[in-house]
Parts: C-alpha cells; sequence; structure tokens
C-alpha cells in the first residue's frame, strides 16, 4: 500500500520557474489534503489584505500560489517551445530527499 498523496503549496516566477513554500529546512511544506494548503494560502492571502488594508493599499483580489500534488510538483518548472514541441524543465521533487 503506498502512502497518501501530500501537496505543495507553489507559486511561479519569470526568473526561476515554479518554487514552492519551504520550511526552515528548506524542505517543501507538505500538507496531507489539497483543501489544508488551499487553506494556508487563503490565510496567507487574508493576512496580506488585512496589512495593506491597514495601509490603505489595494487588495489582491487571489493569491499567485497555487495548489499541487507533491507527485507533480516540479521544482524550476519551465516550459519553453522548442519548434517541435513544448519541453518541460526542471527538477521533480522527490520526497526521499
Amino acid at each position: 500500500m503506498s502512502d497518501p498523496e501530500k501537496f505543495i503549496i507553489a507559486f511561479d516566477t519569470a526568473c526561476d520557474g515554479w518554487q514552492c513554500v519551504k520550511d526552515e529546512d528548506g524542505k517543501p511544506c507538505l500538507f496531507d489534503t489539497e483543501a489544508e494548503a488551499q487553506a494556508e494560502i487563503d490565510d496567507t492571502l487574508e493576512a496580506r489584505n488585512e496589512a495593506y488594508r491597514a495601509e490603505g493599499s489595494e487588495e489582491e483580489e487571489e493569491s499567485e500560489e497555487f495548489v499541487v500534488p507533491a507527485s507533480e510538483y516540479v521544482e524550476n518548472r519551465k516550459a519553453f517551445f522548442d519548434g517541435e514541441g513544448i519541453v518541460i524543465t526542471g527538477t521533480p521533487y522527490e520526497e526521499s530527499k
């Protein structure tokens, strides 16, 4: 029997591709359910928006973070079109690391 799927909070950057929320040891923070990871994103967005409201700044409508299954997460993921099709580069996440 395999272990249940874990989930990662990721975000995309123009220079480095996909990155993720990491713990103090530099490892991806893993969530037991997609809902738990999404709740973390929602809580973080609400906290940022509270700070923006206090400053009188415009709030963010939605987070740039998204939930991805750990088995599908690719660190530094970038997609390129090479003339023959789309090429995806990066390093797949391995929980054993």
